[in-house]
């Protein structure tokens, strides 16, 4: 399960299950699997973030930037607060018993 608040180390993970077979199911991902940031304090109190890595392949091309899903299963907010419904959970369900949609 992915969706927009999925990012970073997750995203990697995401995108290397993929590529061994497995499913995403859910939305599009927040989109900073490909790069790693260090943080630094400013002397008035604010924080600068800078990006200081990129992931690559052996062979040069960059992981990319955000995991599209396999499966596209937005959280459906009504169905979740409404009915306690969870349409992402389902959509995943469906897809491993292999009903996707």
């Amino acid at each position: 399960l992915v969706g927009p608040n999925t990012a970073s180390c997750s995203e990697v993970f995401t995108y290397y299950a993929q590529r061994a077979g497995v499913l995403a199911v859910g939305e599009a991902t927040r989109g900073v699997g490909n790069s790693g940031v260090t943080f630094r304090p400013l002397p008035d109190g604010g924080v600068l973030a800078v990006t200081m890595l990129r992931a690559y392949w052996p062979d040069g091309t960059p992981l990319p930037e955000r995991v599209q899903p396999d499966v596209l299963a937005p959280t459906d907010l009504g169905a979740l607060t409404g009915e306690g419904r969870d349409t992402t959970l389902q959509a995943a369900l469906d897809a491993l018993n292999g009903h996707a949609r």
